[in-house]
């Protein structure tokens, strides 16, 4: 017998218990002593089903001397990954390849995506990180408190081995210039307006060789877009005026870089109109969001249209009587607290006009939605301070050097940076990175080359230069007198100096020209 009963054998002893006293009190078998099973189900309260089960088990476990057990749930066994000499070498190599030649700390995703390209490797991260641990590698923690994947102590050790490590990878020159983009940062939630037509985005786009300008209002959402004859500031700015004529002047004009935009009629436009000029940051459409998704929509109805061959201002006023919740309502709503009228039929107590209420705190809610969801997989960004040294990106994989000179005022993701070429630039924080190696090392320097007119030869050395030749010479020395002649201008004609070569070392050949 067991020292110490579970909770059910207990419940099953105070059942017998019950049971027994109830007998008792009747003087005679509540069940009749014939009905074995039935009795052992109502003493031990079980099912008959479950009584008969563990008597076949009973009877199994005495013909084979074994103990009775409690049955468990069948569970798959994981298929057990067998690896020869060979894989755990090219595993041993991949790791010790990716710290010494890639300046990379392995991984055990990195490690997992590769070794199924090159070894056919087809267990799961469970299996590699026991794998690992099997030929002598170990996570461990640095100073900076990040996991790194090394060998033990007997193998490869020496004092302060992981900060090495780490100081080795960030002072890599090569590294950085060549690495990936930076992970996306949190969303900025930008200032939500509280009025209509209080803040507008704008913006200019293609589509089949015609230049359209499109604005869009951030309180409402009303969208309107127009084909202009040129791209010049000129249409720009004649155009933007119509719209300002008829629905105000607004606080704030969001746009990005354009020569449109920072023209300077454009700059003489806004000082007479009197509002606030902001642009995005230099290739970075993030910051103009509001005129992408209006350049995104204008080119949906336009291409619709197109197909359909329906008229382009009609299908405009349709999506601007469209509702978008109950609590927003449609562009028109919200603009113009009203429904204008269209061909689809509508009673006239909807065209009244009526105040949408709760308009900011719904914009505010749905943005705040949006940006959860936004920056599940995103980093705070980093702060930048000015004279630190960063790298800013140029291309796909190539950054180079610059230096923080300035921090905008009411611009929190943007800097201006100068470059090692001299060059200032303005650039967003997605676009930098911290660099703790040195920015010049591998810089590649390139000899200015200056062109003359006269052209340059081979500086012959004294030893070798043939006797002065005569200026006139008789006619019996020569075949051709034209020849003789020729040739006496050219060796005339040819200064002793510095033989000039092109900015990529390539020898740059003087030009025998024909002097008549």
């Amino acid at each position: 017998m067991p020292k110490r009963i579970q909770s059910s054998g207990r419940k099953i002893v105070l059942a017998v218990r019950d049971f027994c006293e109830r007998e008792k009190d009747n003087n005679a078998p509540l069940i009749p002593f014939g009905n074995v099973r039935q009795r052992v189900a109502a003493i031990t309260g079980i099912s008959e089903k479950t009584v008969s089960t563990i008597t076949k088990e009973g009877e199994v476990a005495a013909s084979t001397s074994h103990k009775i057990s409690t049955p468990r749930k069948k569970r798959t066994q994981e298929k057990k990954i067998k690896l020869d000499d060979f894989d755990l070498c090219a595993i041993r190599n991949k790791i010790h390849q990716m710290y010494t030649v890639r300046k990379e700390v392995p991984t055990l995703g990195k490690l997992l995506a590769e070794l199924k390209i090159d070894i056919n490797f087809r267990g799961g991260r469970t299996t590699l990180w026991k794998i690992i641990r099997q030929i002598g590698f170990r996570f461990k923690k640095c100073g900076s408190k990040r996991k790194l994947l090394m060998e033990r102590r007997q193998i490869l050790y020496w004092k302060g081995q992981y900060d090495d490590i780490i100081k080795l990878v960030k002072t890599c020159s090569v590294c950085e210039q060549t690495q990936k983009d930076n992970i996306k940062d949190i969303v900025l939630i930008k200032k939500i307006p509280t009025l209509p037509w209080q803040i507008v985005a704008s913006d200019l786009f293609e589509l089949k060789g015609k230049t359209y300008l499109v604005i869009c209002d951030s309180y409402s959402g009303y969208l309107d877009f127009q084909q202009l004859k040129g791209q010049s500031s000129y249409e720009v700015i004649e155009q933007l005026k119509r719209w300002f004529a008829v629905q105000g002047i607004p606080e704030e004009l969001q746009t990005d870089n354009g020569t449109q935009y920072m023209s300077r009629e454009f700059k003489i436009f806004q000082k007479e109109w009197k509002f606030n000029h902001v642009t995005s940051s230099p290739h970075h459409h993030q910051g103009n969001g509001l005129a992408e998704k209006a350049v995104q929509v204008a080119k949906n109805i336009l291409k619709k249209c197109r197909i359909d061959k329906s008229d382009v201002q009609l299908a405009l006023l349709n999506w601007r009587n469209t509702p978008r919740n109950d609590i927003l309502g449609s562009p028109n709503q919200r603009l113009y607290s009203r429904i204008t009228r269209s061909p689809l039929p509508i009673k006239d107590s909807n065209l009244k006009p009526k105040i949408m209420q709760g308009v900011t705190a719904e914009l505010k809610r749905l943005r705040e939605q949006q940006a959860s969801y936004s920056n599940k997989h995103t980093k705070r960004p980093d702060h930048f301070e000015i004279n630190e040294k960063v790298r800013h990106k140029v291309a796909h994989r190539h950054w180079e050097g610059a230096r923080v000179i300035e921090k905008p005022e009411g611009l929190p993701r943007s800097v201006i940076i100068q470059t090692d070429q001299g060059q200032i630039l303005r650039r967003n924080f997605s676009h930098l990175h911290k660099t703790q190696a040195d920015i010049t090392s591998n810089r590649v320097v390139v000899p200015e080359t200056k062109y003359t007119d006269e052209p340059a030869v081979q500086q012959v050395p004294a030893q070798e230069q043939s006797p002065a030749v005569p200026k006139s010479l008789p006619a019996s020395t020569s075949s051709s007198p034209n020849t003789s002649n020729h040739s006496q201008k050219s060796d005339m004609a040819q200064p002793a100096t510095a033989l000039r070569t092109s900015r990529f070392g390539k020898i740059i050949k003087p030009v025998n020209r024909l002097d008549l």
